[in-house]
C-alpha cells in the first residue's frame, strides 16, 4: 500500500524565494506591470494586509509585527497632526 501511495504522491520543494510549489509545476513568468508601474495584484495584497493590521490593532486580536506597528504609529501621528491643524484652522478643511 505504501509503494502504491508513493507512485501517486507529489514531491513538494522550496523554490528560490522559499515558496512551496510542486516539483513538476512549471514556473510562472513574473507578472506584468501596469502602466503606472505597480502590479495590481501586489497592490491589492498590500491593501488587504494593511486592513488586516488595522483590524488587529483595533480589536487587539494579536500582537502587531514591527513593520505593522511602525505603519500604525506613522498613520496615527499623521492623523493626530491633521486633527490639530484642523482644530486650530477649521477653514483649512475646506
Amino acid at each position: 500500500m505504501y509503494l502504491r501511495d508513493l507512485t501517486n504522491a507529489t514531491e513538494v520543494v522550496l523554490d528560490m524565494k522559499r515558496m512551496v510549489r510542486a516539483s513538476a509545476e512549471p514556473r510562472r513568468p513574473h507578472p506584468v506591470m501596469t502602466s503606472s508601474g505597480v502590479n495590481s495584484s501586489r497592490a491589492v495584497a498590500g491593501t488587504i494586509s494593511i486592513s488586516n493590521a488595522i483590524g488587529a490593532a483595533s480589536t487587539n486580536r494579536r500582537a502587531l509585527e514591527p513593520v505593522e506597528a511602525r505603519l500604525m504609529m506613522s498613520v496615527g501621528a499623521l492623523l493626530l497632526a491633521l486633527a490639530a491643524l484642523f482644530a486650530e484652522y477649521p477653514c483649512a478643511l475646506l
